[in-house]
C-alpha cells in the first residue's frame, strides 16, 4: 500500500494571535518517527509537512492525485484539527473512494472515539503510539483482512458502530530508526522569538511521557493510557547516533529537547551534558525545565555543555492555585532556580497561565507580581484553554463558563472563564500583562544583565533583525519519499 503522512498547515495565529510573525515553525518529529519505523518495515511511505511550506488545500491535493495513495495520516492537535478537516475534506472528494483516512496526534489521542463519531470523513483514528497502530493497520489492510480489532490502539468502524481497541503494544524506543533522515531540509524550521539562536535547528526526544499530574497537561493522560504509568528513556547510545547524524551530516547547530521534562532523572541530565559537551562542543540547546527537580550545580553543568536557555512552566504566582493545579511546585522553587539561572548567566523564560479553576482579581494579580519580580529575562502568558485528554476538560464545565468548540479554541482568545471573575477582567488582565512586565524598569535591566556575555549580545542583534525584518516566505512543500520523482512532480504542480 501506499502510505501519505500530512502534517497539515496550520495558521500562527491560531496559537499566537497578533504575535503570529514571531511564532514557531517546528519540524513534525512524530509523523517523521511513524514514517522511519513503517519505512523500515518496507512500506511505502511518504512524509509531506504542508505546515512548514504553508501549502494551500489544493496544492496538496494535486500531490496527492499524482501519488494516488492508499492511505493518508494526517496529525492534528485540537488547535490544528479543523485545518486537518478542512484538508482531508477536500483531499476525499478528490481521491478514489476507496482511500482511507486516519487521523493521528494530540487530538486524536484526546478525543478517542468521539473524532470517528463526529467526523465522516475520517476511517479511523489512532488511540496510541502512531508507530505501532499505523504500521499493524497498513500490514492488515494489505492482507485483506476486514477485521481490525487486533490493531493495537486503533478506533474504527464495525457494523456503523466505532470501536476502540485496547493499547496492547508500545515501542520500544530503542528499536526506533532515525527520524530526522524523513526530513530532507531544515530549512524555515525554529522556534518561537527569544527562543533559538542558531539555524539549522532541529528537535529531539529523549524520554517518553511525564511523571507529573498537572491538570491542563495531557501528558498524565498519555502515560496512563499508551505507557501503563512508565516513563520511557531513549538510551545514550541511541541518543549519541541521533546527534552524530544532526551535527556531522546535517550540519545542525542548536537543538531544542521537545521532551516534557528534561531533567526528571538527575543523573541522566548529567550524563546527557558530559555527552554532548565531549563530543558535541559548539552545538547549543535548550529545554523544558521543573523547578523541583533542580540545583545550582545542574544549571551550571548544563550551561558548560551548551545549553543557553531553559523554559520554566510557572504557571502562577498563587500557591493555593499552584496546589489545585497538582504542580507540585512552590513559588519558592520559581524564584530560586530564576535566582540562578541569573547569576550564571543563563537565559531563562517562564510561562504562565491566566484563568485557572479557583482564580480570583487577588490571585491573577499574584501571578502578574511574580513575573515581575522573577529574576529572568523573558517570560509569556496564555489563557487557560481545557484540552480534551485533560483532567481540565473534565471538571471545566464545574468550575467555570464553558462551552467546548475545537474549531474555536485558540490559547490567545478567552474560551474558558473561571467562577469568581469575569471575562471582561480576564481579558483585561491578558491585555495588561506583557504592558506591565515588559515595561518595567527592572525587566529592562534583567535583560542588560542577560547581555552582559558577548554571545548573548549577537544572540540579542540577531533576534532584533529577524523582529523587524520582513518574514522570509518558506519554500513551498515538503517532501521526501523512496520515489525521487514525486517531490518533481510536486514542484511541477505548484
Amino acid at each position: 500500500m501506499k502510505t501519505l503522512l500530512l502534517n497539515p498547515h496550520v495558521p500562527l495565529s491560531k496559537f499566537y494571535g497578533k504575535y503570529a510573525r514571531f511564532g514557531a515553525v517546528l519540524p513534525p518529529y512524530g509523523m517523521a518517527c511513524v514514517a522511519a519505523y513503517m519505512r523500515e518495515k518496507g512500506q511505502d511511505v511518504t512524509l509531506v509537512d504542508a505546515n512548514r511550506g504553508e501549502m494551500h488545500n489544493d496544492a496538496v491535493a494535486a500531490m496527492a492525485l499524482e501519488m494516488q495513495p492508499d492511505i493518508i495520516g494526517l496529525y492534528a492537535t485540537t488547535l490544528g484539527v479543523e485545518y486537518a478537516i478542512k484538508l482531508a475534506t477536500v483531499l476525499k472528494e478528490k481521491l478514489p473512494k476507496s482511500t482511507k483516512f486516519i487521523l493521528g496526534g494530540p487530538h486524536a489521542i484526546g478525543e478517542r472515539g468521539n473524532v470517528l463519531k463526529s467526523n465522516s470523513v475520517f476511517d479511523y483514528s489512532c488511540l496510541g503510539e502512531g508507530e505501532i497502530c499505523f504500521q499493524q493497520l497498513v500490514e492488515t489492510l494489505s492482507s485483506g483482512e476486514t477485521d481490525l480489532s487486533k490493531v493495537s490502539g486503533l478506533v474504527w468502524r464495525r457494523d456503523g458502530e466505532v470501536v476502540e481497541n485496547p493499547i496492547i503494544e508500545v515501542l520500544n524506543l530503542d528499536d526506533l530508526p532515525n527520524p530526522f533522515k524523513e526530513l530532507d531540509t531544515f530549512d524555515n524550521y525554529r522556534q518561537k522569538a527569544f527562543a533559538y539562536r542558531k539555524t539549522p535547528f532541529a528537535m529531539v526526544q529523549t524520554v517518553r511521557g511525564c511523571p507529573f499530574k498537572c491538570i491542563f497537561c495531557s501528558s498524565p493522560g498519555y502515560l496512563k493510557s499508551i505507557q501503563g504509568g512508565r516513563l520511557r528513556y531513549h538510551s545514550l547510545e541511541w541518543l549519541e547516533e541521533q546527534l552524530d547524524y544532526l551535527v556531522y551530516e546535517r550540519g545542525v547547530r542548536e537543538v531544542y529537547f521537545v521532551d516534557d521534562t528534561f531533567n526528571c532523572k538527575k543523573r541522566r541530565v548529567f550524563e546527557i551534558c558530559e555527552l554532548i559537551e565531549r563530543k558535541y562542543p559548539d552545538l547549543i540547546w535548550s529545554c523544558n525545565f521543573e523547578v523541583k527537580i533542580s540545583s545550582k550545580e545542574m544549571l551550571q553543568t548544563m550551561q558548560r555543555a551548551g545549553c543557553w536557555s531553559i523554559m520554566i512552566g510557572a504557571e502562577s504566582g498563587n500557591q493555593k492555585i499552584l496546589d489545585g493545579l497538582q504542580k507540585n511546585i512552590k513559588v519558592e522553587q520559581i524564584i530560586q532556580v530564576a535566582d540562578w539561572c541569573h547569576e550564571i548567566g543563563l537565559m531563562g523564560r517562564a510561562s504562565f497561565i491566566l484563568g485557572h479553576p479557583g482564580e480570583t482579581p487577588e490571585t491573577l494579580r499574584s501571578t502578574i507580581e511574580l513575573a515581575k519580580r522573577v529574576r529572568l529575562p523573558f517570560v509569556s502568558f496564555s489563557l487557560m484553554t481545557p484540552f480534551a485528554g485533560t483532567h481540565m476538560f473534565e471538571i471545566a464545565a464545574d468550575t467555570g463558563e464553558w462551552e467546548y468548540q475545537s474549531e474555536k479554541t485558540t490559547l490567545s482568545k478567552v474560551s474558558y472563564v473561571p467562577h469568581g471573575i469575569s471575562e471582561e477582567l480576564l481579558i483585561e488582565t491578558y491585555k495588561n500583562a506583557y504592558r506591565e512586565v515588559y515595561g518595567s524598569m527592572k525587566r529592562n535591566l534583567l535583560l542588560l544583565h542577560f547581555l552582559k556575555k558577548l554571545a548573548n549580545w549577537d544572540f540579542a542583534i540577531k533576534t532584533f533583525f529577524r523582529l523587524f525584518r520582513p518574514m522570509q516566505k518558506p519554500k513551498q512543500g515538503h517532501v521526501n519519499s523512496n520515489n525521487s520523482s514525486l517531490s518533481v512532480a510536486l514542484q511541477e504542480k505548484l
